[in-house]
């Protein structure tokens, strides 16, 4: 993920409102109301990052995976014809002119507020490990340099990668994702605060804040 982030050269994606992290397809339609309605992602498949731009169309949402070459730029799968310095310019581009299919850019849907930023947590990875499983490890952390937090990490599978472990990991982080959904949604007085930060990088963080609900 630091190459990708070197090739932004200076427009930084996450600084983007349109821009909402680690979502997987079916959780980022949901945020995809009207047709128009669009955003960016990052998508893992088998440890590997991508780009993706999601938009929702007059019937079904599209997605279109973001391609890199070194010698000419950030371009979209399905047009080769066009690629741009860096995602930033690829998405103004198309928000002015219709995608492969005719959809086009036209509201950007913003981050979730239970979005965080990675620089938002801090924790070592060794002195505050509380727990591991297979696929996710939980560690106490701040938030904000101010709130105690537990931090449960989605991590791909330990030792030799096989399919079934990478089929299984994906589903581990699925299930991550819809559980800090709901969660981050959920309100009880006698529920801690679930706050969830999906991020462009090998992990997925569910922060579970000790707070009361305001």
């Amino acid at each position: 993920m630091q190459d990708i982030n070197k090739r932004l050269k200076g427009k930084l994606l996450e600084t983007q409102e349109w821009y909402v992290g680690l979502l997987t397809r079916t959780a980022v339609e949901c945020y995809l109301k009207k047709e128009g309605d669009f955003a960016v992602r990052t998508s893992e498949k088998g440890g590997t990052l991508e780009f993706v731009v999601s938009v929702r169309g007059a019937s079904t949402c599209a997605h279109f995976t973001v391609f890199y070459e070194d010698n000419a730029g950030w371009g979209l799968n399905l047009d080769n014809q066009n690629t741009f310095p860096t995602v930033v310019d690829l998405v103004e581009y198309y928000r002015k002119h219709a995608l492969p299919g005719g959809n086009s850019l036209k509201h950007p849907v913003k981050r979730p507020k239970w979005y965080l930023k990675h620089e938002n947590l801090s924790y070592d990875t060794k002195r505050d490990l509380l727990g591991s499983g297979n696929f996710c490890d939980v560690y106490k952390g701040r938030l904000n340099a101010t709130k105690s937090v537990a931090i449960k990490i989605c991590h791909g599978p330990n030792g030799e990668k096989k399919d079934q472990d990478l089929r299984n990991a994906e589903k581990a982080k699925d299930s991550l994702i819809k559980e800090g959904s709901f969660m981050a949604e959920y309100r009880h007085p006698n529920i801690i605060k679930v706050t969830l930060s999906i991020i462009p990088v090998h992990t997925m963080n569910i922060n579970h804040t000790n707070i009361e609900h305001p």
